[in-house]
């Protein structure tokens, strides 16, 4: 898996969503991690029917999975996050602070760096 965030850190976005797609693990939170970083390909690459229907999908494994709280939060966060970084009118720019801000106190939120990246790069 560290082979496939070296690809999507240097922008290689098709060639890790090839190799993340077909991934599966047996344990719950390396297969929300590879899914995560789906998610973030799908956002990079613009490719939304993707990523609504990765969305869907994932809302649904988490409501199955028996995952600790925190983790359970966490992944709940990230999808919120990354929705409304979807849905934002970037023209705003008091919306756009408004979701910064919500953005950096989100608890807990392990993908914060990225989000925030993606909210000041768009």
């Amino acid at each position: 898996m560290h082979h496939i965030q070296k690809i999507t850190f240097k922008g290689e976005y098709q060639e890790a969503k090839k190799l993340l797609i077909n991934l599966r693990f047996k344990d719950q939170i390396s297969e929300l991690a590879v899914r995560i970083l789906l998610l973030k390909v799908y956002f990079e690459i613009q490719d939304f029917d993707l990523l609504d229907a990765l969305i869907d999908s994932l809302l649904v494994y988490l409501r199955r999975g028996k995952l600790l709280s925190y983790h359970k939060e966490n992944y709940y966060n990230i999808i919120k996050a990354v929705q409304k970084l979807n849905a934002h009118n970037f023209y705003d720019k008091e919306e756009q602070a408004k979701l910064k801000e919500e953005l950096e106190t989100m608890q807990p939120l392990t993908e914060r760096v990225w989000l925030l990246e993606m909210l000041e790069r768009r």
